[in-house]
């Protein structure tokens, strides 16, 4: 037979049993529910600042013509200013390329600051070897694509948007965001769900404690009279 503490032990091991399943699926809720909001942010994002960049780009791109038709000069000044640009709305890259005979080609691009200073930047007309298949796939249809890949530039989460100048040159326009950046934003939402989870676990068994205190003190009142009953009944047949 069940005494009063024996009680308290099954109704506090349930309790903590569904609360643990509750908090797992709350958590799990969250954390998808969270992941899928943040990509949604991103991916507005990055279509966001291909579209503000669109005027610049026109312009810039409706000097060119041909692998020499830019300065030195124009090309940094570009590459200076896209760079700005960059780091102001929390991008990793932000470049126009151009489509030759299959093969494609910067026409300009950010950089960042260890970049510049080592002038490892991609250079006008140099040819993107690590085209993505998601750049490619743009190209091949004139529509927006995104893409996740690998460079020698790091891993990105891409938009790539095919736009024309006033005279119709088409070029394409590439944001990048860093993949890994991504990823901390991730880690992120999922330390904060496990927090979450964890002080929602903790007042429920603090609650949970306190009004099942009272059941459980009647029910192990119940079963200690059942017990002296049981054990009264046979000195009584005697």
């Amino acid at each position: 037979m069940y005494d009063k503490h024996s009680v308290q032990k099954i109704v506090f091991a349930l309790t903590m049993l569904v609360n643990i399943f509750v908090t797992v699926v709350l958590d799990g809720y969250y954390y998808i529910s969270s992941k899928e909001n943040l990509k949604a942010q991103i991916d507005d994002k990055l279509q966001t600042v291909a579209l503000s960049v669109k005027p610049m780009m026109d312009s810039y791109n409706e000097e060119i013509n041909g692998s020499s038709s830019i300065t030195p000069q124009r090309y940094m000044d570009i590459l200076k200013e896209l760079s700005r640009y960059t780091d102001g709305v929390g991008v990793e890259y932000v470049y126009s390329v151009a489509q030759k005979e299959g093969k494609i080609y910067f026409t300009t691009s950010s950089a960042t600051e260890e970049e510049i200073k080592k002038e490892s930047y991609s250079k006008f007309y140099e040819e993107y070897k690590d085209a993505s298949d998601g750049l490619k796939k743009a190209f091949a249809s004139k529509k927006p694509e995104f893409d996740e890949y690998s460079d020698e530039w790091g891993s990105h989460r891409s938009y790539f948007v095919p736009l024309a100048t006033a005279s119709g040159k088409e070029y394409m326009v590439g944001i990048d965001i860093s993949l890994a950046s991504i990823d901390k934003a991730l880690n992120k939402l999922l330390i904060d769900a496990l927090i979450v989870g964890s002080i929602v676990n903790i007042v429920t068994v603090v609650l949970a404690y306190f009004l099942f205190k009272p059941f459980v003190m009647r029910i192990g009142g119940f079963t200690q009279k059942i017990r002296r009953s049981s054990d009264e009944r046979p000195n009584r047949e005697i």
